[in-house]
Formats: C-alpha cells, structure tokens, sequence
C-alpha cells in the first residue's frame, strides 16, 4: 500500500506540472509522453471548468490571462473531485493574491458573483409558494414565521456594483455598457426564476431582509434588518416580488 500510495503522489505531481519524479519512468518507456499527455488534458479539462463558470472574469482579463490564471490555480489547487462543476471555487481568493490582477481590484468580488451564479444553476427545483397559504396565516402567527428563499438564492456584497458589470458583459446586453462606480457597498441577489440564474442589483433594505431570513431568522427579526438598513423598505411589495421570482419558496412555524 506505500508504494502504491507514493505511486499516486508521484503520479498527481507530475498532473500539476511538477517534473517527474526520479524512478517513476522505466529505462525506454514511452511513459514520459504518455505522462505528457494526462497532464495536458488535466489542465485542458480544469481550464475549461473555470471558462464555463467564469465567462465575465475571462471577458474582463482577456485569453492569455485568463490561461494563465487557470494554470497557476490548478498547480495551488487541483480538483479534489471527479466532478469538475465543482471546481474553482477558490478563484476568488487565488484573484485577492494575485499582483497582476490588483489592477482590476473587483475581480475577486465578480468572481465570488459568478460563482454563486454557477452553483445557482445546480441547485434543486422546489415547488413554488402559494401566495394564499401565506395570506391564510393568522395575523398573530406571521411575526414568528421563517421564510425559505429558494436553494439558488444567494446575496453578494461589495464596494464595487458587480451585478451591474456582470450585466453588460452579458450576450444578450443590449443597452449602454457604462458602469458607475459609484461609492459602496453595492448588494447583488443571486437568483433563478425560471431556470436561469440571474444577478440583480438590491438595495440596502432588501439585502438585510434577504440575510436574514437564508440565516434561519423570523420574519419579525428580517424586517427589524431591513428597517434599519432603510426604513423605506414595504415588506408587502418585496413579498409579492420575491414570491413571484421564486426568490421565496416556503414558510415555517417559527
């Protein structure tokens, strides 16, 4: 079993480009090439994870970056799994280190967006709410409620409006591609009303709201959040909303 074990070490540091190590290849073997090869297409593979999860950080930092980048993240930190839809979740931190990148210092904050936006589109499909069943709760129950927001839901904040630079590099933008970099924070909601995951910017109000309810909390301490983030917020209008985008999915008995 050691030998064996210090095989498949041997074997993972050559995939991440470390050399071979001395005894691994026999006298006139084609191993070398062969070897070549599985490290080739581990990189090729886990590049092509990183492009299918990260299309607006590739747009933003262009091809030869962006090859890089997913080069130098699979020799830090190779795929743990199989399942390479699992793969690259560690792009945001890997961008905060990152000298070159420090030029364009929301990157780590569009990565962590398209990130939720990538595990958004696995998340399960569950039954939508009944406005009426939630209408139908006694007035004196409502305050200890916890809503559920739907598995695909997820909140992003930063000092840079994400949600609004993740639009315009969208294949179906159309509109004025000007971002504003106006001071922070800025809030996106992760979400997906109807099988496709979508970021859209939220204010203060509705960000606390949300937090608090994905935190388990009640309805009564959701609404206290908002309050104090905005004392504007109509929790009667953002129900209705999020109900209808699927943002809230169920309710319990607190």
């Amino acid at each position: 079993m050691a030998e064996l074990a210090a095989l498949q070490a041997a074997f993972a540091a050559v995939l991440r480009g470390e050399g071979v190590p001395p005894g691994l290849l026999h006298p006139r073997s084609d191993l070398e090439r062969r070897l070549a090869l599985y490290r080739n297409n581990s990189l090729s593979a886990a590049r092509k994870a990183l492009e299918s999860a990260y299309p607006v950080i590739r747009q933003l930092v262009g091809e030869e970056f962006f090859a890089a980048l997913a080069r130098d993240l699979r020799r830090a930190q190779p795929p743990d799994s199989g399942d390479l839809n699992g793969y690259g979740a560690a792009l945001a931190e890997f961008l905060a280190g990152c000298e070159p990148a420090r030029e364009l210092p929301y990157l780590p904050d569009v990565a962590r967006l398209e990130w939720a936006l990538h595990r958004a589109h696995y998340a399960a499909e569950p039954p939508p709410l009944d406005p009426a069943a939630l209408a139908a709760v006694p007035a004196h129950v409502q305050a200890s409620l916890r809503l559920r927001l739907h598995p695909a839901c997820a909140m992003v904040s930063s000092a840079y409006p994400v949600a609004r630079i993740w639009a315009v590099h969208q294949p179906e933008h159309t509109g004025p591609l000007e971002v504003r970099f106006a001071p922070g924070p800025h809030h996106a909601l992760v979400q997906r009303p109807r099988w496709l995951a979508v970021a859209v910017p939220v204010e203060a109000g509705p960000h606390a709201f949300l937090a608090a309810a994905k935190a388990g909390l009640t309805l009564a301490r959701c609404l206290e959040a908002a309050l104090a983030a905005d004392e504007r917020f109509d929790l009667g209008a953002a129900l209705a909303a999020w109900v209808q985008a699927r943002v809230v999915v169920g309710f319990e008995a607190g």
